[in-house]
């Protein structure tokens, strides 16, 4: 049995995923989207850009296992996510 509001081992490593995928999208839209304008702020894209390759590292090293980071992921990135509306 899990712990209140714990989730079981397999789902919680792929809610981790998907919440760092998500943001990984968004930043590659936030990218896409100041490039596209006819004065770009290289300080966003600089910041997305910067985002965007720390969340790749972040799903890189995400191990299955290792339930403490999984959590640490979900409750970092889960709120940023819902505020972005994902």
């Amino acid at each position: 049995m899990t712990e209140q509001g714990a989730m079981p081992h397999g789902s919680g490593y792929e809610e981790a995923m998907r919440l760092l995928s998500t943001l990984i999208s968004h930043y590659t839209a936030v990218i896409s989207q100041e490039m596209a304008k006819p004065t770009q702020s290289t300080e966003i894209i600089h910041h997305a850009r910067h985002s965007r390759e720390e969340l790749w590292q972040l799903r890189d090293a995400l191990e299955p296992q290792d339930n403490q980071q999984i959590d640490s992921v979900i409750a970092q990135y889960g709120p940023l996510v819902r505020e972005l509306g994902h």
